[in-house]
């Protein structure tokens, strides 16, 4: 009786979009104020029960330092790296032919966003390795655009998620409806991958990178090298 009484209340995509990035504010300033272990520390390296501590509560969390910046700072320089990585993919999917991205570049500029926020997603037809590699990597780059910087789990999860919505339904819209595939994919997958990559750097840095490592980091968690470099630690040989 009571969900009754909210069934003529409508709501537009422009609540939810509201909405869910009330959400990742409210999250990701929770994670943001979590107690943080500074994974460098020698003596931290050399104890017996370093990989249970870096597994449970270092592998989580990253530098104490990084919690000295707002969130909305922190927010604030991943939305630039994700709108950067945005334009950035966009520019090489314009260039690239029809065939290979099913974008329609003969719509009117403006009719894109209008039209995609007025008509449900649907489910595209893209090929496997745009749907299943290129967007959870989209994600993962979101994703790290914040983790990267001390924002917990959760936190940059809700990130990639605004950044997802953002890109279908401000960017990629002008070209193609908004799919059903990105929007869980990308996300999902992404979070999923992001938080890897992640891991992994944080691994690697804990005795300097080498060359190797350097190369890896720069593919999987590009966020990393760009927002931090290699510098913090004397890298090793391969």
């Amino acid at each position: 009786m009571l969900l009754s009484r909210f069934r003529h209340i409508r709501y537009n995509k422009f609540d939810c979009l509201f909405t869910l990035l009330l959400c990742t504010l409210t999250i990701a300033n929770l994670n943001s104020q979590s107690n943080f272990t500074d994974i460098s520390d020698p003596l931290l390296i050399n104890s017996p029960n370093f990989r249970t501590n870096l597994s449970v509560q270092s592998i989580t969390n990253y530098k104490k330092a990084e919690n000295e910046n707002s969130l909305f700072t922190k927010l604030m320089v991943g939305s630039a790296f994700s709108f950067a990585y945005d334009v950035t993919i966009g520019t090489i999917l314009y260039s690239l032919p029809c065939e290979y991205t099913n974008w329609e570049k003969n719509n009117n500029f403006h009719e894109g966003p209008v039209s995609a926020f007025q008509t449900p997603p649907k489910w595209d037809s893209d090929p496997w390795y745009i749907n299943y590699v290129g967007h959870p990597y989209q994600g993962g780059f979101y994703y790290n655009s914040v983790r990267t910087q001390g924002i917990g789990i959760l936190g940059s999860a809700m990130f990639t998620c605004f950044q997802t919505v953002v890109w279908e339904y401000a960017i990629e819209c002008k070209y193609e409806t908004p799919s059903i595939n990105d929007l869980i994919c990308t996300p999902v997958l992404g979070s999923i991958f992001g938080e890897a990559s992640y891991r992994l750097t944080i691994l690697f840095k804990r005795n300097g990178f080498n060359t190797i490592e350097k190369i890896l980091v720069i593919v999987l968690n590009p966020n990393y090298a760009l927002q931090k470099g290699f510098s913090d630690k004397k890298s090793r040989k391969k």
